[in-house]
């Protein structure tokens, strides 16, 4: 009998260290487990702070080449507010000429409503009388005025008859020029 008791705790302390090594090998896997989960997560977290510094230096260097670009834009468009001084340079040039400047028709998108950065534009129809030489200076000086505008839909007319008479020119034209509201 105190062979069977013998055994009996034997056996009794082997499925209790088998318990106790089965429970910290549970342990051990879980602990492993939510330490690769984390550095996956913490991988995944540097992988994309990574892709996010390297697409703001992509933006940066897009926006350092742009400078030049986006300060040229800007002279391509009159601002809304600065439309009056187009007008006021277009009726300026007569008395630079000694033609007859006339702005026959004169619309202009209204942006005053309108967010920043909405693009319209202005359109006269100018009509320039005089000598042939003020009608052309008249014409050059339009196309030299430092404004983004096209000219467009030049018309020419003389009038008087005969190689001695005095003919006066006329000379009437479109155009159109883009504002912005700022």
């Amino acid at each position: 009998m105190n062979h069977s008791r013998a055994h009996a705790s034997l056996l009794i302390l082997a499925i209790a260290v088998l318990l106790v090594v089965a429970a910290v090998n549970f342990y051990m896997r879980q602990k492993v487990s939510v330490s690769v989960d984390h550095a996956v997560l913490a991988r995944d977290i540097v992988f994309a702070e990574e892709q996010n510094v390297a697409n703001e230096l992509g933006l940066s260097q897009t926006y350092q080449s742009t400078i030049a670009a986006r300060v040229r834009l800007h002279s391509l468009f009159i601002p809304a507010d600065k439309a009056v001084e187009l007008i006021e340079a277009l009726e300026g040039i007569g008395t630079q000429t000694g033609a007859t400047v006339s702005l026959a028709s004169i619309d202009a998108d209204n942006l005053d409503a309108s967010p920043p950065g909405t693009i319209g534009s202005v359109n006269v129809q100018v009509s320039v009388a005089g000598s042939w030489s003020a009608a052309m200076r008249a014409l050059k000086l339009v196309e030299t005025l430092p404004y983004p505008m096209t000219i467009g839909t030049v018309s020419l007319e003389s009038s008087g008859a005969g190689a001695s008479a005095k003919r006066d020119w006329q000379i009437a034209f479109s155009i159109k020029a883009p504002i912005i509201k700022q």
